[in-house]
C-alpha cells in the first residue's frame, strides 16, 4: 500500500465491525423472484481520543479521504489509529 501515514489518535475500547450488503431482490421477465448480487460495505464504529489541539487536523485528514479507498490500522505499542 502506498500513501501517507497519519497518526489520528488513540482508540478507546474495541471497534465494532459490521457488513452491509448491497444485494437486492428483483424479478425476472416471468415474475420470478431473483437475487441481484452486489458487493458489500464494511462499517466500523469506534471512539477515538484526540488531543483538542489536534482535532482540526484529524477532521481535515478524514475530510480529505472522504469517498476514497482508504486503509486504517492499529499500530505500535498502544492502540493508536493510523490512516
Amino acid at each position: 500500500m502506498l500513501g501517507r501515514n497519519n497518526l489520528l489518535g488513540r482508540v478507546l475500547n474495541l471497534p465494532s465491525v459490521r457488513f452491509v450488503s448491497h444485494s437486492r431482490k428483483g424479478y425476472d421477465d416471468f415474475g420470478n423472484e431473483i437475487l441481484v448480487k452486489r458487493g458489500s460495505t464494511r462499517k466500523v464504529d469506534l471512539s477515538l481520543l484526540v488531543p483538542t489541539d489536534q482535532a482540526q487536523r484529524v477532521m481535515d485528514i478524514v475530510a480529505e479521504v472522504d469517498g476514497l479507498a482508504t486503509a486504517f490500522y492499529l499500530s505500535g505499542d498502544g492502540p493508536g489509529l493510523v490512516g
